[in-house]
Order: structure tokens, then C-alpha cells, then sequence
């Protein structure tokens, strides 16, 4: 695949090199205007920025007006972000109906799941500034660099190869402007919550280099005794524009996080979450998580001549966790005197060290052509892509497991070697010595293992305006391969690989057609497809691990209107997703088949925009209806909804104008965040012990409020949030696949932002 890169990068890079032998320079403002969207900027005041975005390039490479494409886009603003006072990556996207937490692993997770499947951090599913990034539990992107983040829902394997049908998350930043501006903001909240912001941009000695440099830090001790949260991200980017028709944008990043992971503060029992005091921790006071990422991109674009560029991309990121968790081992299917008795509600503790790393890379050119044939308007583009990464994992987890044998051999003195129990009804907290030497094995099992993926694309998006169609028609040839590097068992012996090695291939289609009603509303329908090579060890009834491919179609039709002067923006989606070869347990041990088949479908509605001058508002709901369509033979959980994706969720939120009551630049805001009951697996209940699945109690309505003051002048910039969450206190658990170990949901607080801006 390295030859089939290379030869192909080679072969675009000639062609597009002898097209510009011929390049008639062109008039510098439509060359600036064609290729170089990003240069152009009004400085705004805080109040005028908006909850609506009207464009994208994520799903389409190169920027497409979002009424023109036929895929629900959801777009969440830094204005959004900043009304309420969010200060995490993960609660920013969680601000799309569409999206949902998928565990609980760390405070500073990034499992999530859009329309019902799940995203994979590990192969692709991330995007920073439309660059495919691994995550393995380290943080892709920090919110002190955000512009938006772009959710585009359902399947994206057009241009970004094998993964799940959900979808993919781009973070975009932003992005370097002439015109100097410098913003600092500080926030304090109850919690010891503290947070600072820098962000400052302009010109360095000459109009043809910018620059932009971001600077965020919080510090928290959180909610929970032994609870707290250090962050650290800087990110620079230079801009230079040599000419008008080319510009280089380089970006380097730091992300930096220390907590406490807390793996679970709440427990489920006869039937109901356990709501103990807020600050309750049950873990070991020693628990901790440093996370860290590094990453570089350089994007180029030049314009060859009107209508023809070239957009290059590159980009480099390594990251990881490194750990030392607590858990609970309630599960276990018979009591253990004086260490595990779930009916009275003692908890057998374990400790889990562990770190993980990933490094990936990125290549990739492509040639955007527009052009006419007739009546007909083209936007052609064609280039290809190449993405590795390779992820390490090593860990060692200390608990009943690894002494089961020495107790059915009579060796009951091994016991005094697990860490204490805790009883939840009256935890006490105790320090423990995790192992932070990752270097040996034994005693940690290691496993590495190596992703790739290569793909041609060609796209054309052809504009009839008399049918009113926007058609958009696209195909990939991808071929993506894995492989094993390394596999060690925690007592040092030769591990069996996780996965075996492999190499597939797949022609991926996309096809999409938008119909103008008039100049405010549109109609569109797409089809789509992705593929993901499996990642288990899986064997089949002939002893032979599988290798099959899951493939993923998706269908989906939507509604676009535009209403108060194209100030409010309204899409209406409804989806039906299958995912088919799915492997299933068959009954027999130690084999599967790929009989199964899994399906999403419901429908999304979101609004963003202004309603009048004074009125902003912003809504984004999901109703999703998930269901186990072929659980193979056994057919066990066949008919079954996914664990951890409610049918319900919805997040809205609003903000009115206070200058009736005299003072200008007062206002409003207040918003609901909803989340329905779901189905939890694994374990179901401490007392029985069942492992079936069972609905638990979702979110529920959570209320927030805030209270703003902004004042412009005519080089400054002054605005003050003061904001509430979550009024009414309530009791609620993040969501989580899992009813046993959950998070509790923040309680009730209140915070101080003021953010001042000069131009």
C-alpha cells in the first residue's frame, strides 16, 4: 500500500504540475475569492456572532454550502459553546442530538456513538480541520482552539476510508486573520473550578504571513473528594500567502491533561441508581490519568488558474493515557465472604494500571475543477488519501481474576493481595501503589497493532438550475490493511494477536440529490455505504479467525428551510441505517459467524439561528430507534435495543435580548438538556446478579440559565456570563453502557466568564 500511495501521490502532483505550465494569471480578487475562504474576515463583537453555519468542507473536502448538500450536518458554534460556558471537548459535541456518550472510561472521554454506532477513535471517526486522527483515549482537540465542530451524520467512507457507519466528527479551528485581534477570558465557578483563555491573531511584519496562537488552561477539583483536573493547550498556526493564488497553513498543537479518571461514582442496585452524597468517591485516593497529544498539519492550496486548485494536506499526531484506575467486581457469580456480597452491597475493588498510545499519519491531494458542460455547472474533485496509525496498549489488572486458580488450589493467603473491598452504603477510601512502570512485562500484557488505509476518490457535484437539482455523485476505491506487531500475555509468554493480519478492499459509492422548492426550502435524499475490516480474534466454525468485512448502508431524506431573511436555519432528517455482517456468537465456544445485522433509523430535527435581532436560538433533537435485526443462531438479544443510545434526546437552547429594561447589551439565556431511558448491558443488578439487559432511568431534563453583558466600542470588546446549571440540582447519570458503574451528572452550579477583546 506504502507503493500504491507514493506512486499515486506522484502521479496527481505531475499532472497538476503540467496544468500550471499553462495558467493564464487570473484578476487577484476572484483568485483570492476562489481559493482562500479562510483569509476573509469581519471582526466582529461578541453578540454578533451566530448559532448558524451555513458551510462546510468536512464532508465534501472542499467548502459546499450546507444547502447544497444532501446529508444532515450539525454544526456546533464557538458562540454556542461559549453561552454556556462549556469547557470540555466532550460536552461540546455532546451539544448534537445526534451524538451520545458511549462509556464511561475517563472524565475526559471521547467514546461516542451518532446515531446509535459507535465512532472509532482508533481507526477514523476524528477529524481535526478535515485530517483524520487516531485517539486512543488521549484528547484530539482541545476548546480553546475551536471555531465549530462539524457532525457528519451517517456514512462519510467516501473520502476517509473503512470505519463505522455512524459517521465522523471534525474539529475546526480557528483560523489566522489580518486584522489584529487579541482576546483573553477567565472563568471561576463553584468547585474550584478555574479557567483561563488566550487567543490572539494578526499579521507578522508583512501582510502575506499570519498568525493565530491559542492558549487554554483550567484547573479543577471537581465535584468528587480526590477528584481534579489540569489542562494545558497551546496551539500556534502560521499563515502564509506568497501570492494570490497560493497560501500555506501550518499547525502545531499541545494537549495536556492530569485527573482523576473516576471510573464510576454511582451504583445500580434492586432496581434504582444508589444517590449518595455529591462528593462521594469509592475508588482508591491514589487513582489518577495523564493524557497528552502532539500533533502537526500543513494544508496547501494553490489555483492553478480560475477554476482549477490544488489542495495538499498533511498531518501528524501521537497521544496517549497513561492510568491508574479502581473498579468494582460485584459481578462476580457467587459471593466471596468479607470481600464481595452484592446483596448487601460490598464491592470487591480492583485497580487497573494502564497506558495506551497512538501515532498517526496523513497524505493527501486532491484536484478541485469547476467548470460547464451546457447547462450544467460541475464542481469535480479527484485525488486520493493515505492514513496509518498504530496504537499500543498495556495494562495489568489486579483483582479476583488473577488468583482464582490459587484459590480453588486451597491458597487462601493470596487474597490478603487484592485490594480492600468497598461497601458502598459506607465506602471508605484507601490509597493504592499502581504500577506506573510500563516498561516491564511482566506483570502488564502488551499488545500493538497497526492500521492502514489508501483510497482514490472522485466526486462531482453538477448543478442543473433548471430542474432546481443539486446532484452530488461520488466513489472510492479503498483498500485498508492491518497487522499485529506486537502481542505479549501479562506473565510475559507469546500472546495470541487481537486480530489477525489483513487486507481488504472496497468500492465505496455515494450518491445524493438536493430539490429546490423555491429560494428558502429544499428537499434531498443520499445513499451511502462504508466497510470495517473486524477487530477480534474471532473464529468461525472453521477454525479460522475471521476476516469478513462489516458493511454499513445507510438511506436518508431530508427537509432544508430558511426563514426571517435566511437567518434561521431548520433541517428536518429521517435515516434508516443497516449494518450487516456483524459477527454473532453461535452457542458453541470459541465460535462466531457473520450472520448478524444491526439497524438505526429515526429522524433529527435542528435549528440554528436568529429569530429576530434580539432572539437567538439553537435546537438539535434525535429520535432514535435501534434494534438487534439477526443476532445469528443463538439469537440472543435479537429484537433488542443497542446498549447506551436513547430513544430521546434533545438539547435546546436560547437567548433574548434584555434592552427593553433600559440597558444595552443586557441579556438572557436558558436552555433544556434531555436524555430518555435506555437499555443497559452486562451486568443489571447487584442483588440477582442477571446479565439481560434491562431499561434504567436516562438523564431526564436538566435546566440552565445565564445572565450576560456585552459592551463594544469601537476597538474593544467586553463580555460578562454569569450561568447556572443544572437549577433544580437534579440527581442524574451520564449515560453509559453499563448499569452497574456509571458517572453521577453535575449537580447544581454556578459560573463567571469574562471574556475582553481588542481589535
Amino acid at each position: 500500500m506504502w507503493i500504491t500511495s507514493c506512486r499515486a501521490s506522484a502521479a496527481i502532483l505531475a499532472i497538476t504540475a503540467s496544468l500550471s505550465q499553462g495558467t493564464v494569471a487570473q484578476n487577484a480578487t476572484e483568485a483570492e475569492d476562489a481559493s482562500r475562504d479562510i483569509e476573509e474576515i469581519v471582526v466582529q463583537g461578541y453578540r454578533d456572532r451566530s448559532y448558524l453555519a451555513t458551510d462546510s468542507s468536512s464532508a465534501t473536502l472542499f467548502s459546499m454550502p450546507i444547502e447544497e448538500t444532501p446529508f444532515n450536518i450539525g454544526v456546533i458554534t464557538e458562540r454556542l459553546i461559549d453561552d454556556l460556558q462549556i469547557n470540555t471537548l466532550r460536552d461540546s459535541v455532546l451539544l448534537s442530538g445526534s451524538v451520545v456518550r458511549s462509556h464511561t472510561h475517563s472524565n475526559n472521554a471521547t467514546g461516542f456513538t451518532i446515531r446509535g454506532f459507535a465512532i472509532n477513535a482508533d481507526r477514523l471517526g476524528y477529524l481535526i480541520n478535515g485530517v483524520p486522527v487516531a485517539s486512543f483515549d488521549a484528547p484530539p482537540a482541545h476548546v480553546s482552539a475551536l471555531d465549530r465542530i462539524e457532525v457528519i451524520k451517517g456514512t462519510s467512507a467516501l473520502y476517509y476510508g473503512a470505519g463505522e457507519p455512524a459517521g465522523v466528527i471534525n474539529y475546526a479551528y480557528k483560523t489566522p486573520q489580518r486584522e489584529s485581534r487579541y482576546a483573553m477570558q477567565a472563568t471561576i465557578g463553584e468547585y474550584g473550578q478555574r479557567r483561563a483563555e488566550l487567543d490572539a491573531t494578526g499579521t507578522l511584519g508583512s501582510d502575506q504571513l499570519l498568525y493565530r496562537f491559542t492558549l487554554g488552561w483550567q484547573d479543577s477539583d471537581g465535584v468528587v473528594d480526590h477528584d481534579y483536573a489540569e489542562d494545558l493547550a497551546p496551539t500556534l498556526q502560521l499563515l502564509w500567502m506568497p501570492s494570490d493564488q497560493t497560501s500555506v497553513r501550518l499547525i502545531g498543537e499541545y494537549i495536556e491533561h492530569q485527573g482523576n479518571p473516576i471510573s464510576a461514582d454511582t451504583f445500580y442496585l434492586d432496581g434504582a441508581y444508589v444517590e449518595g452524597p455529591k462528593d462521594q468517591y469509592y475508588g482508591f485516593s491514589t487513582d489518577y490519568e495523564e493524557q497528552e497529544s502532539k500533533g502537526v498539519q500543513l494544508h496547501l492550496d494553490h489555483q492553478f488558474r480560475d477554476g482549477l486548485m490544488l489542495r495538499v494536506q498533511a498531518g501528524y499526531k501521537d497521544g496517549g493515557r497513561e492510568a491508574g484506575n479502581s473498579g468494582y467486581l460485584a459481578f462476580l457469580p457467587f459471593p466471596l465472604p468479607g470481600f464481595n456480597d452484592p446483596a448487601n452491597g460490598l464491592a470487591l475493588r480492583s485497580a487497573f494500571d494502564q497506558e495506551r498510545t497512538a501515532e498517526s499519519e496523513y497524505l493527501a491531494a486532491h484536484v478541485n475543477w469547476s467548470f460547464e458542460t451546457g447547462d450544467l455547472s460541475h464542481n469535480l474533485v479527484a485525488g486520493l488519501n493515505y492514513s496509518k496509525s498504530q496504537l499500543t496498549n498495556i495494562g495489568y489488572f489486579n483483582s479476583i481474576a488473577n488468583v482464582i486458580p490459587q484459590l480453588f488450589a486451597g491458597n487462601f493467603a493470596v487474597l490478603f493481595t487484592l485490594p480492600p473491598s468497598v461497601d458502598i452504603y459506607d465506602p471508605v477510601t484507601v490509597p493504592y501503589d499502581h504500577r506506573t512502570n510500563f516498561s516491564d512485562s511482566p506483570p502488564f500484557y502488551r499488545d500493538t497493532w497497526e492500521y492502514d488505509n489508501v483510497g482514490l476518490n472522485l466526486q462531482d457535484a453538477i448543478d442543473i438550475p433548471s430542474l432546481k437539482l443539486h446532484v452530488l455523485l461520488g466513489l472510492r476505491y479503498n483498500e485498508s490493511g492491518f497487522k499485529t506487531i506486537e502481542a505479549i500475555e501479562s506473565d510475559g509468554s507469546p500472546g495470541a494477536p487481537f486480530s489477525p493480519d489483513e487486507e481488504d478492499s472496497a468500492w465505496i459509492p455515494r450518491v445524493g440529490v438536493v430539490y429546490d422548492l423555491n429560494d428558502e426550502h429544499s428537499v434531498y435524499f443520499s445513499y451511502g455505504e462504508s466497510f470495517k475490516p473486524p477487530f477480534s480474534s474471532s473464529r468461525g466454525r472453521d477454525g479460522n479467525v475471521i476476516t469478513k468485512p462489516e458493511t454499513g448502508v445507510q438511506y436518508e431524506i431530508g427537509w432544508r428551510g430558511a426563514f426571517f431573511d435566511d437567518r434561521l436555519s431548520t433541517t428536518l432528517a429521517a435515516y434508516e441505517l443497516t449494518k450487516q455482517d456483524v459477527i454473532k456468537p453461535t452457542g458453541i465456544p470459541n465460535v462466531s459467524e457473520v450472520s448478524g445485522e444491526d439497524r438505526s433509523r429515526g429522524f433529527e430535527l435542528d435549528v440554528a439561528g436568529q429569530v429576530t435581532d434580539g432572539w437567538d436560538i439553537y435546537l438539535s433533537y434525535a429520535y432514535t430507534d435501534t434494534e438487534i435485526t439477526d443476532a445469528g443462531t443463538t439469537s440472543a438479544g435479537e429484537g433488542d435495543r443497542f446498549a447506551g443510545v436513547p430513544e430521546h434526546k434533545a438539547v435546546f437552547w436560547n437567548n433574548f435580548s434584555l434592552g427593553w429594561t433600559g440597558i444595552e447589551g443586557l441579556s438572557f439565556g436558558y436552555g433544556m438538556d434531555y436524555s430518555s431511558d435506555i437499555v443497559a448491558g452486562a451486568i443489571t443488578d447487584f442483588t440477582t446478579l442477571s446479565f439481560g439487559n434491562v431499561d434504567v432511568e436516562g438523564q431526564g431534563l436538566i435546566h440552565s440559565a445565564n445572565l450576560t453583558y456585552s459592551r463594544t466600542s469601537e476597538n474593544w470588546d467586553l463580555h460578562l456570563n454569569l450561568g447556572f446549571r443544572n437549577i433544580t440540582d437534579e440527581f442524574h447519570v451520564l449515560n453509559t453502557t453499563n448499569t452497574l458503574f456509571a458517572k453521577r451528572g453535575e449537580p447544581r452550579s454556578v459560573l463567571l466568564t469574562a471574556t475582553l477583546t481588542y481589535f
